[in-house]
């Protein structure tokens, strides 16, 4: 499988979850060129912590069995901001608490 199609595999995985899960306010912001470590970078808020683990181990799952399996996770057990690393593909999904203490949106629209 050649890199982009593995990364557009992974975004599209990343994005069907969120919308079967019911995620809100899912924003990506391409930052190809501006940050060091990253593309893409995806934030999502869920309901509760509950959705946020399931989602996350959701994505896990689906990813690993499509041949791109995570890198890096971090925040499970907690479930109030999960952060998965896919190397070129960074998912935040937090509570709105964490959202709104974090504003990671507003590091990444003024890039």
């Amino acid at each position: 499988m050649n890199y982009e199609r593995g990364m557009k595999m992974i975004r599209d995985i990343i994005l069907k979850k969120a919308m079967e899960f019911d995620a809100e306010a899912v924003k990506e912001y391409n930052v190809e060129g501006k940050c060091g470590y990253t593309d893409l970078f995806v934030i999502m808020t869920c309901s509760s912590p509950t959705k946020i683990k399931a989602l996350t181990e959701k994505i896990i799952f689906e990813c690993k069995h499509s041949g791109n399996p995570v890198l890096g996770v971090e925040g499970v057990e907690e479930g109030e901001w999960c952060l998965l690393d896919f190397g070129d593909i960074i998912v935040n999904i937090m509570t709105e608490e964490k959202r709104a203490l974090y504003k990671l949106e507003d590091i990444w629209e003024n890039m």
